[in-house]
């Protein structure tokens, strides 16, 4: 990103481990997302340094192809993490089990957020 001529880079963000922990079990016990694995080390990965506009993670589960979670360290929200899956894979179990996901994930971001953030260095 760019301010007049100068080049700026966007905030970054590190996710509590333990919170992101929190996140992943919900998305496993609500959603059927695998508890290990390649996708739970890619999550755990990217949770690691997340930007200042969020970040998209694709964990597929019960929610199909388009099952995902969204982390976004921003006080303008009223919480930092929700689950989608794609529209037109929506189904009334689906639209259920995202439900109940979001609820316990909004409870989990007034109980950590915004002290589950912390800026990255550099």
């Amino acid at each position: 990103m760019y301010i007049g001529d100068r080049r700026v880079r966007p905030a970054r963000y590190i996710l509590d481990p333990g919170v992101a922990a929190k996140v992943w079990a919900v998305l496993v016990d609500q959603c059927g997302a695998r508890p290990a694995g390649s996708t739970a080390d890619q999550f755990f990965h990217h949770v690691g340094e997340v930007g200042s506009d969020g970040l998209e993670f694709r964990f597929g589960g019960d929610l199909g192809f388009g099952g995902k979670v969204y982390l976004e360290p921003s006080a303008r929200r009223r919480t930092c993490f929700r689950v989608t899956c794609y529209r037109e894979d929506e189904t009334p179990k689906r639209v259920a089990m995202m439900e109940r996901a979001n609820s316990l994930l909004e409870s989990l971001s007034a109980e950590a957020a915004p002290a589950c953030w912390t800026e990255a260095a550099g």
